[in-house]
């Protein structure tokens, strides 16, 4: 009994620590305000772009090179809202057309 006990605890533990380690700071951008990118984020993109571009899945090399555009792109966003950059509704749909549909 005491033995079952021992391996469901482990199996439990195991369980939290995984389920943590997704939630857990891959990078953090701070240029306006501290964000966070978790393992999670990175796994949910590195999926999509995966299925999007017809792989199993993406090398270590894409994913690091996938990390680095997620930062950007909050740096990108962050910058933007620090010098309190805006667009109007109308710019929106003016380049709407422009960009590739996903």
């Amino acid at each position: 009994m005491k033995r079952l006990i021992s391996i469901l605890l482990v199996l439990f533990t195991f369980g939290v620590v995984y389920a943590q380690s997704d939630l857990q700071p891959i990078a953090t951008v701070k240029i306006a305000k501290s964000e966070p990118i978790t393992v999670k984020q990175l796994k949910v993109r590195a999926a999509s772009v995966a299925i999007q571009n017809g792989l199993p899945s993406l090398s270590l090399e894409q994913k690091k090179l996938l990390l680095d555009e997620m930062i950007n792109e909050k740096l990108l966003v962050q910058s933007a809202e620090k010098a309190r950059m805006t667009i109007t509704d109308t710019q929106v749909a003016i380049f709407k057309p422009l960009l590739p549909s996903c």
